[in-house]
């Protein structure tokens, strides 16, 4: 099975009800508000914080599924569900992959927002 798009606007759009003119506005505030979960999320693994891990991996993860950011959001269930059961030291692990995979999401999004 492909792995999904980077960033898949069509939810977006059909939870706008096809008025994409607003999409480039929360794309901005998507950015913005993930990348402070993120941030947040890498403090709490390195601090061995499983709640803290858990709540700001469920953020990003929602975050991210509602404007179409499905591999970030596949990658931060993973951690939440890691952080959820304890696994703290497994959650960290796959912080490289979640901050490369979003890096390139916000790529996306930024182009799209350029065009």
């Amino acid at each position: 099975m492909p792995a999904p798009a980077l960033l898949d606007l069509s939810r977006l759009e059909i939870a706008l009800g096809g008025d994409t003119s607003m999409i480039g506005d929360i794309l901005e505030m998507y950015e913005s508000t993930a990348q402070a979960d993120l941030d947040a999320l890498a403090d709490a693994l390195k601090a061995g914080d499983a709640l803290g891990g858990t709540r700001k991996a469920h953020s990003l993860k929602g975050a991210s599924a509602n404007v179409g950011a499905d591999q970030v959001a596949a990658i931060a269930a993973d951690i939440e569900h890691a952080c959820r059961d304890g696994h703290v030291a497994q959650a960290a692990a796959r912080l490289a992959d979640l901050t490369s995979t979003f890096d390139q999401t916000l790529q996306a999004s930024r182009a799209h927002r350029a065009a």
